[in-house]
């Protein structure tokens, strides 16, 4: 249920967020409905449901200065990863036109999502049908907008929205 329920609407959360944020980028969300697969990665790029995971080193291994051995557990940020620039230029700017985004949002390997197609087809339905529906959608004044708390889970707690 978490990760059908949780990740799906902390997803579409997020979209809203950031769309709201950057208005020039949702402008273009709405003119340009070719963009939404791309703009959907943009938003798990930036912010995506599960913003860490463990996983278990297979082999010992050296990354950078540490030396990791077999058996030994990882804890990685997929924040860290998404924002390297080495993975994605300029990683801080939300751009839902980027080349060839880059994330990890839905895992990868033998660990890949299997609702990434469901959650991804939700939110493009969504979103285009929020945006349309109320085209005058905006933070509500003096109410800030706040992250739940939920460990390895990225979400919003409270959004605060007028029509």
């Amino acid at each position: 249920l978490i990760a059908g329920n949780s990740t799906t609407t902390d997803m579409l959360g997020a979209g809203v967020v950031q769309l709201l944020k950057h208005p020039d980028q949702l402008a273009k969300f709405r003119a340009r409905p070719d963009l939404h697969d791309n703009a959907m990665d943009e938003i798990l790029r930036v912010e995506p449901p599960v913003s860490q995971v463990l996983r278990s080193a297979h082999e010992d291994m050296q990354v950078a200065d540490k030396s990791i051995k077999k058996g030994d557990t990882l804890h990685m940020s997929l924040f860290g990863v998404h924002f390297d620039p080495e993975m994605n230029p300029d990683p801080h700017a939300f751009d839902i036109e980027r080349k060839n985004v880059q994330h990890f949002a839905f895992g990868g390997g033998a660990h890949y999502c299997l609702g990434a197609g469901l959650g991804k087809a939700q939110a493009k339905i969504a979103l285009p049908l929020l945006f349309a529906r109320f085209p005058n959608l905006a933070f509500a004044p003096g109410r800030e907008v706040k992250h739940k708390v939920a460990p390895a889970f990225n979400g919003y707690g409270e959004v605060w929205l007028v029509k």
